[in-house]
């Protein structure tokens, strides 16, 4: 059995998940998620929310918390030095950078434990159009969205999308500034006949200061289901993402074989490298 955490935002789940079914696939072993990250408040200490890959058609099953104990003995009240003599034999992986590691997939022990944020597609690039079919959505859109919906497929529709918020206070975070937007929509206005701009952001008071034009519309339905917003994204003809695993998804989702993709240069500024989060055929700016 491997077990795969799953933790922080939908953007990292979806990365998470997408690398337990590269394992499931791999070796043909049973791969369940354990969601316990979510059940310790602790944890989260920036609320990015809950579990919501139960929202989409994913293949994998959950681990009870009881039976998470018992391979990892994680919490339990053995002492760490003598939890070896316990526990099933478990190889605990935990994910050393934000790059690509061949490794991870090279099958070591019966049973591993594999903690990460695994956000490169070349861990499941082999698999993609399982992953494609896995994530979609299972719970219908509302009236208001499927009007959006609706909008986005007539038109020559792009999403845009703004992180501010959370990333204000976290200096490691690169918050992308206005400049790098309005390169992105020129970008697009040079390639693009009648663009229309569907702005999505947890900071819509900058958003409503900022982006104004006729052909921008502020989606500001969905602030308790942002999953609902990642699948209007990718229904989206084009992108400009933020340096957000968020957007990166609704992106990376779109099934748009003439997609133009505009991703920021600088994704992190700290000491974790990134290196295999952009895909070479997207615009960086």
């Amino acid at each position: 059995m491997n077990i795969v955490k799953i933790q922080g935002g939908l953007g990292n789940q979806f990365f998470q998940y997408a690398f337990a079914r590269a394992l499931k696939e791999k070796f043909h072993d049973e791969v369940l998620l354990d969601i316990s990250w979510f059940e310790d408040q602790t944890s989260n200490p920036q609320n990015f929310g809950a579990f919501a890959l139960d929202h989409f058609n994913i293949d994998l099953a959950c681990i009870d918390s009881q039976e998470l104990k018992k391979y990892t003995l994680k919490g339990s009240w053995i002492p760490k030095f003598a939890r070896k003599y316990f526990k099933e034999e478990v190889l605990e992986e935990y994910e050393k950078a934000g790059v690509y590691c061949p490794e991870l997939l090279r099958k070591t022990r019966k049973n591993t434990f594999y903690e990460g944020f695994f956000q490169s597609q070349k861990y499941s690039a082999h698999i993609w159009d399982s992953i494609t079919q896995d994530l979609n959505l299972k719970e219908k859109l509302n009236d208001e969205n499927l009007k959006l919906l609706e909008q986005i497929q007539a038109l020559n529709s792009v999403s845009l999308h703004i992180r501010r918020g959370d990333y204000l206070s976290l200096p490691e975070f690169n918050v992308c500034t206005l400049e790098y937007y309005q390169k992105a929509i020129t970008y697009i206005n040079e390639r693009v006949e009648n663009p229309h701009y569907f702005i999505f952001s947890n900071d819509l008071a900058w958003v409503k200061e900022h982006f104004n034009a006729k052909n921008m519309s502020i989606v500001s339905c969905n602030q308790d289901k942002n999953y609902f917003d990642l699948e209007l994204m990718k229904h989206c003809k084009h992108n400009i993402i933020a340096n957000s695993t968020f957007s990166w998804w609704g992106a990376a989702l779109n099934a748009n074989k003439d997609k133009i993709i505009i991703a920021p240069k600088i994704w992190y500024r700290g000491d974790i490298r990134f290196d295999d989060i952009l895909s070479q055929q997207w615009i960086k700016l």
